[in-house]
């Protein structure tokens, strides 16, 4: 088997399409930086410059796989707010804390059937909303004066909100020759849970003036077994 096809059995298919295409992402905007870098600027950055801050929209995608056996994947708006400080040319330390829209999971629900053997699936949405508050060890590749790649690794530490509605008592018939068997109420769910996961980034800054750059990256945080969230991110930022 080789290396490709282990990672996809080892992930899932569709989790390893998912990291597939960031890597595709990562790739494409790396022959695009290198682009850049072939031509000429006049622009000159100022070699005292020590930290940074940016502001970022962005793209987030989240799996809830242990949530819905079909629903895996939810998409939704984020903010994310950045402050890096440069010890060389080359390594940065960053801090980051971003903030998501609320994402939705339709999931189904097994209700035991009194007298029967199997469930009754019932379905109803989970609503999810984070916060994550994150360090990252960044490395800076070249120190050309227009464009700038990088990469890094880091961990995150994510606030995540899950809400679902009740499900009343009802019943529910097989066929008229039964009757009517009940079905029990289901609890609605207002939980606030805390994790740590790593994350791997890679991107480009654009600089437009001496201090003032476009910041775009590609941003994944994995579990022990699978990628479960994936950012597409762009904002602007300053060099001080």
């Amino acid at each position: 088997m080789s290396p490709f096809s282990a990672f996809l059995h080892l992930t899932g298919q569709e989790d390893g399409m998912n990291t597939v295409r960031t890597l595709l992402c990562l790739t494409a905007l790396a022959f695009s930086a290198d682009a850049y870098a072939q031509q000429s600027t006049h622009l000159k950055l100022p070699a005292a410059a020590r930290w940074d801050v940016s502001g970022q929209l962005s793209m987030l995608n989240r799996n809830k796989s242990e949530l819905s056996q079909w629903d895996h994947w939810y998409s939704v708006a984020a903010v994310n707010g950045t402050g890096g400080y440069y010890w060389t040319p080359h390594w940065k330390s960053e801090f980051e804390i971003g903030m998501s829209g609320e994402g939705t999971i339709d999931a189904e629900e097994e209700t035991p059937v009194p007298g029967q053997s199997f469930p009754y699936l019932r379905y109803r949405d989970h609503k999810l909303r984070e916060m994550t508050v994150g360090a990252t060890a960044l490395y800076q590749f070249f120190e050309n004066q227009w464009v700038h790649p990088f990469v890094g690794v880091g961990a995150e530490l994510v606030r995540e909100r899950h809400l679902a509605d009740a499900m009343p008592a009802a019943s529910i018939r097989f066929s008229t020759a039964v009757p009517s068997l009940p079905l029990p109420p289901v609890p609605a769910i207002d939980t606030v849970s805390y994790s740590v996961r790593p994350v791997l980034t890679g991107g480009f800054k654009f600089y437009v003036s001496p201090h003032a750059f476009v910041r775009t990256d590609v941003r994944t945080a994995l579990s022990t077994d699978r990628p479960v969230a994936w950012e597409w991110r762009g904002g602007i930022g300053f060099d001080f």
